[in-house]
């Protein structure tokens, strides 16, 4: 509940006639403007502008948002009544002290005296300003009258004006009761009209001093800091400096009359700087740099740090923040210091957030003992990466950096492979791949032979009682393998052969056995003898022709003899006369055998000396006994005086004497390859 003053009327009204207006309200008791009871004022209020001064009692006003403060000189005694007003109608509230002889005094001085004699600023009821309080409304209307019953010349009252509803609105007031005689008026002569300026202000702004307007045809002086001195009403200053701050003052002269001095306190604000600094202007994924203000303003300045969306995102204090991001790129840093309402130029500063490699790769599972595993790379690394690899005992065959690699494994197990990369100087977390090396089958190839004449059949086993398997033989002389355990093979063709067994378990792994199989050659056994016949107690020689590394020749000329060792050529005479088998067994160093058998025929001669052509059947022909089956006999036949009457390279017992006389006749007969001498003799032709 507010609390209405009973020390004066108050009627609510809307005034619409000209008006002064002012550029902005006064929130100072010190610095309170004039104000004239024949001009109407209107001033937009201020909106979140301050309180009246902390501590101080001010009656009936519980509180005192948006102050605005003026003075009045009384000139004529008699009452005065003020009429105010909002617009848009909003609640105001007044409160009005008096009487005073100085307008700043009560609100500096006994300001200062009652502070240092009142406990808390609270005891003295009327503290500030010092005096009388003689008017107070904290109503709920948006219009208001102030009553001064009994004004008298020379007298000062100090009036207080609030915005209670803080929002926008113009307020009006002035003098209403001037129609009334005998009222009273305040001193409207050489006046300085209220004074305002556009402040606070920052550095490089235009400072804006403002006057209402005063008497008619006055002029305006205005001085202030750094030597400054203006005629114009409402000077306008560019780009100031911190040396521009401080009080400005207005006096108007009409002719020869120059009013007392009122003040405006321009404050300025250098303008913040935003500068700050990072600990890593490059960062991992996650990774915090440190921000670091090193501009110029205070720590009670307000910061506004923009991290482009890093965490924390904290934009409040100076710092140091520690901040990091969770996705790669460029990243802008800004930072805008505000303070004393003055805002610096953004800072920016670009930030690399570098991506955390992957560091995933796949290995192929399961292998076999001595096989290969590929080991493939597939995270998200640069080709400038580090790769720091674990093959956990696997041998690298090929492969270097991302890979991708080929690992040789001599150990069967389960084996845990592990890769971390480092990028840029990020580093990912570890990767894990898990590879199952099988052993291999075991293969031992026995058989029931290892070497052996040809033809050679061979029985092989797998001796070794595996698990479910599958079997490949390759017997090495180029005929088709077989895929049973335990096969046998028959090797026609001499040779040293590799027989390879190929095993291959229910894992899919692969062994291999080798064994060597030597097949000997056969010897080809062969001979000659000469001469082919032969006559009893002749020498015939027999020569071995057999092919083969032969070690031992077994001879067995037919007629009950033999003879066996190192005999390649041997000679023998037979006592007999007929045919006989003669058969020879050759034996090679590696017990190969062979063998062969010829006849000879052993002769013989008889010559007769006679024959008788007569065509009786009996002795018709020259007949040697014992030639029947030899061939190339030679037969030459001489008459007596010495001519060749006959002759035959392949005689067959067939001349008959045919053309020649009966008589003698001399015949020269040679066996071939030289079975006996040449026989020389006569023979007689009787018919």
């Amino acid at each position: 509940m507010k609390i209405f003053s009973l020390k004066v009327l108050i009627t609510l009204s809307i005034l619409a006639s000209s008006c002064t207006y002012l550029k902005a309200q006064n929130n100072l008791c010190e610095s309170s403007f004039p104000f004239c009871t024949d001009t109407v004022y209107n001033f937009p209020a201020g909106v979140n502008a301050g309180t009246a001064q902390a501590g101080a009692n001010y009656g009936c006003l519980m509180s005192q948002p948006n102050p605005a403060w003026y003075y009045m000189e009384v000139l004529d005694p008699g009452p005065i009544v003020i009429y105010m007003s909002s617009t848009p109608a909003v609640d105001i509230d007044f409160a009005i002290w008096g009487p005073y002889t100085n307008q700043t005094a009560p609100c500096v001085a006994q300001l200062t005296a009652a502070c240092s004699s009142c406990p808390n600023n609270t005891s003295n009821p009327n503290f500030y300003p010092s005096g009388n309080m003689i008017d107070c409304s904290y109503s709920t209307s948006w219009n208001e009258t102030v009553h001064i019953n009994n004004a008298q010349p020379g007298q000062i009252y100090i009036l207080l004006i609030c915005n209670y509803s803080n929002s926008p609105c113009n307020i009006n007031f002035n003098q209403t009761n001037t129609s009334t005689p005998g009222h009273g008026t305040t001193n409207c002569g050489i006046l300085a009209p209220p004074v305002s300026n556009n402040g606070p202000l920052c550095v490089g702004a235009t400072l804006n001093l403002t006057a209402q307007t005063g008497p008619n045809g006055c002029t305006y002086y205005w001085t202030g800091p750094n030597g400054f001195v203006s005629t114009q009403q409402n000077p306008v200053i560019p780009n100031v400096t911190l040396a521009m701050a401080g009080d400005y003052f207005l006096q108007v002269i009409v002719g020869p009359d120059t009013s007392n001095a009122v003040s405006t306190t321009v404050d300025i604000y250098p303008i913040p700087t935003s500068n700050f600094s990072a600990s890593l202007d490059s960062v991992c994924v996650g990774e915090q740099t440190v921000l670091n203000y090193t501009g110029t303003a205070s720590s009670s300045a307000t910061f506004n740090w923009d991290v482009d969306g890093g965490t924390p995102n904290s934009n409040t204090g100076p710092g140091p923040h520690s901040i990091s991001w969770g996705g790669p790129g460029q990243v802008n840093v800004s930072l805008v210091v505000s303070e004393n309402g003055c805002t610096s130029p953004p800072t920016n500063m670009p930030i690399y957030i570098k991506p955390i490699p992957t560091s995933d790769f796949t290995a192929v599972s399961p292998v076999c003992l001595y096989d290969t595993s590929a080991v493939t790379y597939t995270g998200t690394a640069s080709a400038n990466a580090t790769f720091a690899w674990n093959f956990a005992g696997g041998v690298v065959v090929t492969g270097t950096g991302s890979g991708p690699y080929q690992i040789m494994w001599p150990a069967d197990g389960n084996f845990s492979l592990s890769l971390t990369v480092t990028d840029a100087g990020c580093v990912s977390t570890a990767s894990y791949q898990s590879v199952l090396v099988n052993p291999l089958p075991t293969v031992i190839i026995s058989s029931d032979k290892i070497n052996g004449c040809r033809p050679l059949t061979v029985q092989f086993n797998d001796t070794i009682n595996q698990p479910p398997s599958t079997y490949s033989w390759i017997f090495g002389d180029g005929t088709p393998g077989s895929t049973i355990k335990n096969p046998n093979h028959t090797y026609t063709n001499h040779g040293t052969y590799t027989v390879t067994l190929t095993v291959t378990d229910a894992n899919g792994c692969t062994n291999h056995g080798t064994k060597i199989i030597d097949v000997f050659a056969l010897p080809t056994a062969d001979f000659n003898f000469s001469p082919t016949v032969g006559t009893a107690g002749l020498p015939i020689n027999f020569v071995s022709s057999s092919i083969g590394n032969i070690g031992t020749w077994s001879w067995n000329f037919g007629d009950g003899a033999s003879e066996s060792g190192n005999f390649p050529n041997i000679t023998h005479s037979y006592t007999a006369t007929g045919y006989f088998t003669i058969s020879l067994l050759v034996e090679t160093t590696t017990g190969c055998t062979d063998s062969v058998s010829k006849q000879i025929l052993i002769i013989q001669i008889e010559i007769p000396n006679v024959f008788t052509p007569n065509d009786d059947g009996i002795n018709d022909k020259f007949v040697i006994k014992g030639i029947e089956l030899v061939d190339n006999c030679q037969m030459i036949i001489f008459n007596r005086w010495g001519n060749r009457i006959y002759e035959s390279n392949s005689y067959k017992n067939d001349w008959d004497g045919e053309g020649a006389a009966d008589g003698t006749y001399y015949f020269i007969f040679t066996l071939p390859q030289n079975i006996m001498e040449p026989v020389q003799g006569t023979v007689t032709i009787m018919r």
